[in-house]
């Protein structure tokens, strides 16, 4: 997705233009088995189908989402929030009341969406094609999506329904009835072909049909590009505890599509495909005041590089530079740090991880531990370092647990020696700093869930079951997973959750 801020030139239509703004994770996990892959296409609720907050339903709802392996229907949920016009931003998502951490915000099917069970993602081409091909591109959500251009968009309102994929009668009866002046924008004429007819499985052949031109195809590749989201796979987690299978995905879920970037959100997203329904999960994951923007991170994995990097990262695919509190303060933060922050990062990424290689490769060879100690010895002063110049230069504690975070491949390499060094005492202290920074910097992440339960498993093989030690990384685990989660009163699903998330993601 783009920020809503940002603009970017028009440029012509290429097999490569959505597939480089996905975010989708870089590796299938190889846990999954591949098994008959499958391309789904199907349909959601109906027009004005939406659910408003109440404790009752939302309470429904977070058990339907974490329990259910088949739920009766799809729903689509509606937090305290709201679009507004954002200064400098384009249009974005506020708070409407105070909201706790874990609070439900959208629970919503798609406009358009294809998945494959057991396997990675569908391509962005792919997506493009269907939309064309479906004639999804007519549906209210699709025409006030930024395309590159504030021309032509309007405001949405969030209560607009939204219309999964497919050719059932439930999606065209929806699209049927779209035949609005906001439809003709996307190049319709009289001629054009809708989805309740024919369908073509060329989508050349349909643009034809439909009566656009190829720059009506270039901006709905556009709109695609800047608004769609894909993983390579669902929360295997939530998978095991409600024994689906996960499935890699892609599409436009349309408020979703609304929401902005920040490198440090205060919320977090993902797809549950349950019942072959494909929705969009977002919660607060953070405390978030009435009229606070609500964010999300457009980035995976990248979110934990430094300033400079994140820059060149957003400025390369989406087209704009974060103006975000924790961009701000890091970039405050560079004179004081001088080198050795991007320049740690750096040498970490490009000579220390291959220096971990090849000595793992001469420690399985011949046993000796020497190049190990060494470069864990190196590891160890560069922290040090690190950790004295923020002592020095009196950062506060939330942003020196966002430098941290920038950090994360430090952390994790340092990690990984320890491991192969069974230096256990180590390791759970710069696992304990790790978890902390991920989830200040990444709130309800996986990565900060599975971090928190291998945390307390750690601490419970040194120190006991009942340990204080224990007890803390708990406390560290409690607040990812309600997060991520929301509120679990089931304690045994809780355990069940913090064990899929230590075998899943370790």
């Amino acid at each position: 997705m783009l920020h809503r801020g940002a603009a970017a030139g028009p440029r012509p239509f290429n097999s490569c233009l959505v597939e480089a703004h996905l975010q989708a994770r870089n590796k299938h996990p190889a846990h999954l088995k591949r098994q008959r892959c499958r391309t789904i296409h199907r349909s959601a609720c109906g027009a004005g189908d939406i659910t408003t907050c109440g404790s009752n339903t939302v309470d429904a709802l977070n058990a339907q989402l974490l329990y259910e392996e088949h739920p009766p229907r799809a729903p689509n949920f509606i937090g305290p929030i709201k679009v507004i016009e954002m200064p400098g931003k384009g249009r974005g998502i506020v708070a409407s009341a105070d909201l706790k951490p874990g609070t439900l915000l959208l629970a919503v099917p798609p406009v358009a969406y294809l998945c494959e069970v057991d396997a990675p993602r569908p391509s962005g081409e792919t997506l493009v094609d269907e939309i064309i091909d479906k004639g999804l591109w007519k549906h209210s959500w699709m025409q006030s999506l930024y395309d590159g251009s504030y021309q032509g968009t309007s405001m949405p309102s969030l209560d607009m329904p939204s219309v999964a994929s497919g050719s059932n009668a439930s999606t065209r009866e929806v699209l049927d009835e779209e035949n609005s002046p906001s439809s003709q924008r996307a190049g319709t004429s009289s001629g054009a072909t809708n989805s309740g007819g024919p369908s073509t499985t060329n989508p050349e052949a349909a643009c034809m049909q439909s009566g656009f031109s190829p720059e009506d195809k270039t901006r709905i590749a556009k709109m695609t590009k800047f608004n769609c989201f894909g993983d390579n796979r669902e929360d295997d987690a939530l998978c095991a505890v409600s024994g689906r299978p996960s499935a890699g995905h892609i599409g436009i879920w349309g408020p979703f599509a609304m929401l902005n970037h920040s490198c440090a959100p205060n919320t977090m997203n993902y797809v549950v495909d349950t019942a072959n329904q494909g929705i969009m999960v977002v919660r607060a994951a953070k405390a978030i005041a009435q009229g606070e923007e609500v964010t999300i991170s457009y980035m995976g994995r990248p979110q934990l590089r430094p300033v400079g990097p994140r820059q060149v990262k957003l400025l390369s695919d989406y087209g704009f530079e974060c103006d975000c509190q924790r961009c701000l303060q890091e970039q405050a933060l560079e004179e004081k740090l001088g080198d050795l922050y991007e320049g740690l990062w750096d040498e970490v990424s490009e000579r220390r991880r291959p220096e971990f290689d090849e000595a793992c490769l001469t420690y399985a060879e011949t046993g000796d531990e020497e190049d190990l100690q060494a470069l864990h010895e190196h590891l160890q002063a560069s922290m040090t370092q690190l950790l004295g110049k923020l002592q020095k230069a009196r950062v506060a504690p939330n942003a020196r647990l966002a430098i941290l975070g920038s950090m994360f491949e430090l952390f994790e390499l340092k990690m990984d020696v320890e491991l192969a060094l069974d230096y256990t005492e180590e390791f759970v202290y710069t696992l304990g700093t790790a978890t902390k920074a991920v989830q200040a910097v990444s709130p309800g992440s996986d990565l900060a869930v599975s971090l928190a339960s291998v945390l307390i498993v750690t601490q419970a093989r040194l120190h006991g079951a009942e340990s204080p030690q224990v007890a803390q990384g708990k406390a560290l685990s409690d607040e990812a997973l309600l997060a991520r989660y929301g509120p679990i009163k089931d304690d045994a699903l809780k355990s069940q959750l913090r064990k899929a998330n230590l075998t899943m993601y370790n």
